[in-house]
């Protein structure tokens, strides 16, 4: 009844309706910052749309999305619905990680699998993409589905965990965690967008995802131009 309110209150618009979108909600500020501008370039066309915001994890994103409770959603998907299309956005880089009261934290940085035999994981409630090395099941003896709580769990000092960049940095710069192994403890994720098949996504969310698909292009091609910039001639 309120989506119909709005279009009839709204006739002469081009784009009218409701568009609910589902997020990962640990993204790096960075990541998140390109999602906005997406919303900002949406806003300058000829619509009347409320946008709807949800912070879920992955399993739940792809399941929303195939009942219809969300248009569109980002996030790392490890498997691929056939029902779904996914579209890459971005990598994100999590290493693995102990806090400084575990045993191991003054010897971090290169250890092997075998060092770690016996201690305790904390790990996610979902699927994860490729890991190079996982631990026995009997060692993971904490689950979260949020980085946020995996940080605490790790912070305990009884406890090894994946955590993002972004997530890590501060505890690093203050001296609370340090990298079990960055050239082996390691993963990178695959983020993307994600919709149903393109004959079921209507007009509102393919003008999202073009605006989104041109944030990201406009991105890229601003990271190349700088990345081959010679500053030997500036």
């Amino acid at each position: 009844m309120n989506d119909f309110g709005i279009q009839v209150r709204h006739l002469d618009r081009k784009l009218v309706g409701t568009l609910s979108i589902g997020l990962i909600g640990h993204v790096s500020t960075e990541k998140n910052l390109r999602i906005a501008r997406a919303i900002a370039r949406f806003r300058q066309r000829d619509e009347a749309v409320r946008f709807v915001l949800f912070a879920r994890t992955p399993g739940n994103l792809e399941s929303q999305l195939l009942n219809g409770q969300l248009q569109l959603a980002v996030g790392y998907f490890a498997n691929r619905v056939p029902a779904l299309q996914y579209v890459p956005l971005f990598v994100e880089r999590q290493l693995a990680y102990c806090g400084r009261e575990h045993p191991l934290f003054a010897r971090a940085g290169n250890l092997s699998p075998d060092e770690l035999a016996g201690c305790e994981w904390a790990w996610r409630s979902y699927l994860l993409p490729a890991v190079r090395w996982v631990p026995v099941p009997s060692l993971m003896t904490a689950v979260t589905d949020d980085m946020e709580a995996t940080a605490v769990l790790v912070l305990s000092g009884r406890h090894l965990g994946y955590l993002p960049d972004h997530v890590a940095a501060p505890y690093l710069a203050a001296g609370l965690i340090a990298a079990l192994n960055p050239g082996l403890l390691r993963y990178d994720a695959d983020f993307y967008v994600a919709t149903r098949s393109q004959a079921c996504i209507d007009e509102v969310t393919q003008a999202f995802l073009e605006d989104l698909l041109t944030e990201e292009s406009t991105l890229s091609a601003l990271q190349s131009a700088l990345g081959n910039l010679d500053v030997s001639e500036m």
